[in-house]
């Protein structure tokens, strides 16, 4: 009476542990782990249900059931399956040893169904031993050391109930593995999530070092950029002034005109105050052609110091037309001291276009002083050549174009690549600073213009295109 109430107690107790388990594993089922244990409950309560009915009076009977038997023969697979996933062991041939282990034992049940519990005792054995070796070849930790130690106990359970041929002994041994697994793995994965967790701290604290220095990095970019800014603002400042610098001849005979005539106008008043001989309406007149080449010398004075002062861009509506005279102005003089003749060919109706006046000046004073240079290194190889530089505007696609032409020596084609890099130049020492060429890229990527080159012809031409702005379409 006593062995049965002990009996009774045990199947209660692994009938309700696993009630619990299929509960826990239901609340998590998106959990993929959790499907598998619910599957290894269910096949479980294939042969726990009948003994709980049997020891509770509410069903009797003298064999093991059917669907008992159904359930120890599925066990091996589901259980298998899920110790193969926990160790990331799961592959395509994984399974094939319990597969091949259950249809053998199918087979045998069929041709000696009395040996049952004998035969399935048998496959538990070998399910025992699979895992056994699974978890061998793992890195051991304190969970798998753990299972490996209930698979031993199991083995020593289902080898005594072999020879008792005990089916209530025999059907506790893997009832009781897989309840002893489920709280082997509850420990193993709060080991894991203890683990993450300490991960996800130790990430967390890396990603404010990592935005901390992110932050440092964005301050050090903007810090560099401003220093690029201010860099580049100097660099069109000394190309600037090296264009001013070799066009001073030019400048000083313009302002050296207006000047001596307002000596000569001073000069011619001093003497007929002197010889008592000044008419008033005279005096007025010549007084008013002073003022007309102070205005004059008053208006190169200002182009000199608008075109040489330190500015960023100031972007607006202008006239290319205009800033190629106001550019011409302040280099007509080096041409014409060179023998180099200058065309203009300007479109009258042209569209204005969103730009910085100073800036395109500076990329027309470059560029024709390039082609000057271009020219002089030609007649140098020929003395009879007649230097001749043409600048054009016309419409064309929507877009305004540009081109500067010269008959000088041209460019080799080997050194096309880097005539727009900043200090490179094909001119002898001391006679460039290497910044006229990439200062003209800079300016002309601001103005969002395209530029092409052409050598093919003799001499280069350089052809840029403006966008024009919606608003003067």
């Amino acid at each position: 009476m006593l062995i049965q109430s002990i009996l009774t107690f045990s199947v209660n107790i692994l009938f309700y542990a696993t009630i619990v388990i299929m509960i826990l594993a239901i609340l998590y089922f998106n959990i993929r782990i959790a499907k598998l244990i619910l599957l290894n409950c269910v096949t479980l309560f294939l042969f726990i249900i009948p003994y709980f009915l049997l020891f509770n009076n509410f069903y009797e009977f003298t064999t093991i059931p059917t669907v008992a038997v159904v359930g120890l023969l599925i066990l091996p697979i589901t259980y298998t399956w899920m110790i193969l996933y926990i160790y990331n062991l799961l592959d395509d041939y994984s399974l094939f040893p319990a597969y091949i282990a259950i249809i053998s034992a199918l087979f045998i049940l069929v041709i000696f169904p009395a040996h049952t519990i004998k035969i399935l005792s048998i496959l538990h054995l070998m399910l025992c031993g699979y895992i056994i070796y699974l978890l061998s070849v793992v890195n051991l930790n304190i969970s798998s050391r753990f299972l490996i130690a209930v698979q031993m106990l199991t083995c020593i359970n289902i080898i005594l109930s072999f020879f008792n041929s005990d089916a209530i002994h025999f059907i506790t041994s893997p009832a009781l593995l897989v309840i002893l697994t489920f709280y082997i793995l509850t420990i193993e994965y709060q080991q894991r999530l203890l683990r993450f967790i300490r991960q996800l701290n130790n990430s967390n604290e890396l990603n404010k070092k990592l935005t901390h220095q992110i932050t440092r990095l964005k301050q050090s970019n903007e810090q560099c950029r401003r220093i690029i800014a201010e860099k580049d603002t100097e660099l069109f400042q000394i190309s600037r002034h090296a264009s001013l610098a070799e066009v001073t001849t030019g400048i000083a005979h313009e302002l050296a005109q207006p000047l001596t005539g307002i000596k000569g106008i001073a000069q011619n008043m001093i003497d007929d105050i002197n010889y008592d001989e000044l008419d008033k309406l005279q005096a007025v007149a010549e007084l008013q052609r002073i003022s007309s080449l102070v205005d004059k010398s008053s208006t190169i004075i200002d182009h000199i110091r608008n075109f040489s002062k330190k500015s960023g861009f100031s972007m607006r509506i202008i006239d290319l037309n205009n800033s190629i005279l106001e550019a011409i102005d302040l280099i007509h003089h080096q041409l014409k001291k060179n023998n180099i003749d200058l065309l203009c060919d300007l479109h009258e109706n042209i569209q204005g276009v969103y730009g910085d006046t100073i800036s395109i000046e500076q990329l027309i004073v470059n560029l024709v002083l390039n082609a000057k240079d271009a020219i002089i290194e030609k007649k140098h190889l020929d003395t009879d050549h007649e230097g001749l530089i043409k600048i054009t505007t016309s419409v064309n696609n929507h877009k305004v174009r540009l081109i500067i032409k010269d008959n000088g020596i041209g460019i080799p084609k080997d050194i096309i690549p880097k005539i727009w890099s900043p200090f490179f130049t094909s001119k002898k020492r001391n006679h460039g600073t290497g910044i006229g060429l990439s200062i003209c890229s800079k300016i002309i990527k601001e103005h969002n213009a395209e530029v092409t080159l052409d050598t093919s012809s003799g001499g280069t031409t350089f052809t840029i295109d403006f966008p024009i702005p919606e608003e003067t379409q």
